[in-house]
This record gives C-alpha cells, structure tokens and sequence, in this order.
C-alpha cells in the first residue's frame, strides 16, 4: 500500500504529467487538451504549481502560462509565488506572477516569463481577455494553458450542452473552449484540471470542433489514499417531492441538524454546509424559508439560542453571520455582514462558534473548509442524459459538491496538523493516536455525512463516490486497527 502522499501525487499526477510532455513527439500533437484528473486532496493544484508549470517554464523553455479558474474562491497567491520561484530556478531567468491582462502584457513586453493567473470570465469573455488571446497569435510566444475546474466551462457547442451538464441554455457561445481549439492549433500545451471529467472528456459524447480530449491519468486506488482523505460514513437518503408534507422533509433536516452538533460536541468540531433551493424553487426550500425554520427550531431550543455565529450565510446578496434574539414572545434573525474569506476562517477554526453554513450555488467548487463534514441538499435536481444515452445520471456536479468534504479533518487546524505531520493521516495514526477513545473521535472527525434526495442522479453519484473517489469510513476502521496492531 502506498502509504506516503508524496508516492501517490507522483504516481498519478507527477509522473503521468512528464511522461506525456516527454514523449517523442508530443510537441507535434496539437489540437487537443490533455484531461489529468485527481480526486479531492490528490494534489491536483499543488502538483500545478509545484510541478508542471516549473517544468514548463524551466525544461520546456515556455514564455508564459496562464492558469485560469472559474470563481475567485478557488485561486491561491501564496501557491503561485512558490511555483514562480521553482521556475525561476529551473530555468535560471526571470518569471514573473500576473494577475490581469494588463500586466501580462507589460510584462512580456519587458521580455519576462510569465505566469498569468485569472478567472475564466476574465480570458475569454471580457474584451480585454479576449483581444489578449487574440494578439497572441502575433507574438511568437511559447505558451501553455490549464483550465481549473475543467468539466464545468469545457463544453464545444451548444449541441452538447443538455448532454454534458444535464439543462438547458438558451445562450451558450463555448467561449473558453473556441478560444482554446485556436490556442490548440499552434500549442500542445493545454491541461484540464478537474476531479469529475465530463462526458465531452470521457469521450462519450463526440466532441463538435477540432479540439479533442484525451485523459492522461487515472484514479488511485482507495487504499491509496486512504490516509490523505475524509471517508464517507452515513449516507441517508429522503423523498423530497411535492407529495411528501413540508413537515416531514424539516423533521428529517433537524435531526440531520442535532445529530451534526451532537458529534461536535462529542468529538470536536464539525462543519455542514446547507444546499437550499434558489428563490424560484418549486418547493419552497429557499434560502428565506430555511433560515426562518432553523429560527423556529432554535426558539424551541434554547440550548442553541445563547451560540452567537453559530451560523453562517454565503449568498450573492449576504455575506455573514445570522443569529436568533428573542424578542417579545418569539425570535428575529440578526445578520452580521463578514467577508467570504472571513466567514471560511471562521468555519474552519476549530475555536470559533460557527459551524453551519447556508449556500445556493456556491460548494460546488472552492470550498476548501477541511473541517466540512456534513452536507444536507434540499436540491431536488436529478440531471439526466437524453433518450439517446438512455436517460444516462450526470453526475459530476453533485460529486464535485461532496468533494469539498472529503479533505482531511482531524479536530486541529489544517495547518498545525500539516506542520506536524504533513497532509497524511499515517503517521498521525501511528504516533499520535494515545488511545481507542482518540481513534473513535478521529472516525467521527473525519467521516462524511451525506443527507440527499432519493433520486437517480444522486444514487449514481454515491456509487461512483464509493468506487473510485473516497473510502468508507469501514475501509479507515480496518486500517487504522492494522497500523495499531502492527506498532
């Protein structure tokens, strides 16, 4: 068994990456985007940036870079400073970090290297992005490219849409795509990043363009990485349908809700994060409804009522803390305005009150809370392939949703656990686990609970979850008792 985490990232990332830009040949092979896939905690940004770009920039003698993303949440300046500095190293000239076009082109104008991080929206559909790429063609530049998040922006038509992401659009224009069939032509320099590869890049649904999708990689086996991953525990499913009485389905949410705190209690810590409906939502799970039943709930209960900042909200339209204060015979909510990056500290930090997260749309992708261990959806999205993929489930976004709670969670901050033992469970098992008490806290610490709609999408998805992307919370037990057996 692979054990260390370094082993794994070079076994399925690291090594599959060089191999392919090393092969005879490869320089030759355009007009196509090379898929690396990884699940959650693999390391797919930090081999990136500690990886492949240093080696394009330094052995590939590359002139610049662009690493873009779908949502600001995802980006880390920190990681882009240390893959600059690796490069520089490797290629013994001058790299430097941009982060508009702008600057970009001040740059390069200046004869620097250049690694050009942005979001999607600022490459390919803002003016400035799009004459950017297109001035490119002209400069006799060295260029790569990766696209974060890959299976969410890398559609080829609009054809393909209901197939790929499971809706419809009445207006997609596959900006990013077009704009790198045209990069393609003249580079074999472009990486998609993504945990769930999409249709398109599986290759099931045929791709309408000249850029193709080949996979590079492929999973690790789940007792590989068992020691540098949360594991699924509870999986409890329930009939949200207009059928089922409104009483029934928030009878279900404020047990998922006690059971939660009862484990923080007992064990430490735990973060969930609530998926309510948007505001045009058929049942009536919305954002609104949910904070006044969690309000209701909290008046019955005034254990909770006294817990300030026990609860957060990260909307388009608030940002922050809510809380319940009696009033009169009853509550009102307060809301306390934070930033994003504040409510996420808060979240995370084993000290602070907050444990609770309320979202629409955003957890999807970027939400990296390492304490995030349980997810309730009130989504009763059941996306689908047409008739002519048999009605196929599509998948990738409800998992993409449970990866953001399959980091590592121990009780102590991510960052003095990896200062002390690194981002791998394995050593923390055989040191630093005293007693049978500390290996059942670390079990509930680390394990998901799953509460989701009982429909085809999210059936496939837990399955697809449990064979290839996260160990069971079972998996753990018997590894962690053969570790402790063999000390």
């Amino acid at each position: 068994m692979l054990s260390n985490n370094k082993d794994v990232t070079k076994k399925y990332l690291t090594e599959p990456f060089n191999n392919l830009i090393n092969k005879k040949g490869f320089a030759t092979n355009k007009e196509k985007m090379y898929i690396i896939r990884g699940t959650t905690g693999l390391g797919k940004t930090y081999a990136t940036f500690d990886n492949f770009i240093p080696t394009l920039f330094g052995k590939h003698n590359l002139d610049l870079v662009i690493y873009s993303y779908p949502k600001t949440e995802v980006f880390d300046i920190m990681q882009a400073k240390e893959s600059v500095t690796k490069s520089i190293i490797q290629s013994g000239k001058a790299v430097y970090i941009a982060t508009t076009v702008k600057e970009a082109r001040t740059l390069l104008k200046k004869g620097y290297k250049v690694l050009l991080c942005l979001t999607h929206r600022a490459i390919c559909v803002s003016d400035n992005g799009k004459r950017f790429m297109r001035d490119l063609e002209g400069m006799g530049l060295k260029t790569g490219y990766f696209v974060d998040e890959s299976h969410s922006w890398m559609i080829s038509h609009i054809d393909n849409y209901r197939n790929v992401m499971g809706s419809n659009t009445p207006k997609y224009e596959g900006g990013l795509f077009k704009m790198l069939s045209k990069l393609a032509e003249r580079t074999p320099y472009i990486f998609g990043l993504t945990a769930t590869p999409n249709a398109e890049q599986i290759n099931k649904v045929p791709v309408v363009g000249s850029m193709g999708f080949e996979l590079i990689n492929h999973y690790p086996k789940l007792e590989e990485t068992i020691g540098r991953s949360g594991w699924i525990g509870s999986v409890k499913r329930y009939n949200l349908d207009k059928k089922v009485p409104s009483e029934d389905v928030y009878k279900f949410f404020y047990d998922a809700v006690e059971l939660h705190l009862e484990k923080s209690d007992e064990y430490g810590k735990r973060t969930m994060m609530i998926k309510t409906e948007r505001a045009n939502g058929l049942l009536k799970f919305t954002m609104d409804n949910i904070q006044s039943s969690l309000r209701l709930w909290a008046r019955d209960d005034s254990q909770y009522l006294n817990e300030s900042d026990m609860i957060a909200v990260l909307t388009s339209k608030f940002k922050g803390f809510i809380n319940f204060i009696p009033c009169g015979f009853g509550t009102k909510i307060e809301y306390t305005t934070r930033t994003e990056d504040e409510v996420k500290n808060a979240l995370a930090s084993p000290e602070h009150n907050c444990q609770i997260l309320l979202v629409v749309d955003k957890g999807d992708v970027g939400m990296n809370i390492h304490n995030l261990k349980t997810i309730f959806s009130f989504r009763k999205t059941d996306k689908e392939m047409t008739t002519l993929y048999d009605k196929e489930p599509i998948t990738e976004n409800a998992i993409q949703t449970v990866g953001r709670a399959m980091r590592i969670n121990t009780g102590m901050s991510n960052e003095d656990f990896t200062d002390k033992w690194g981002y791998d469970l394995t050593d923390y098992v055989k040191k630093g686990l005293k007693n049978d008490d500390e290996v059942e806290s670390l079990l509930e610490l680390n394990s998901l609970d799953l509460y989701v709609p009982d429909n085809e999408m999210w059936n496939a998805s837990i399955k697809a979850i449990r064979k290839d992307l996260c160990p069971s919370k079972e998996m753990a037990n018997a590894w962690i008792k053969e570790i402790r057996n063999n000390i």
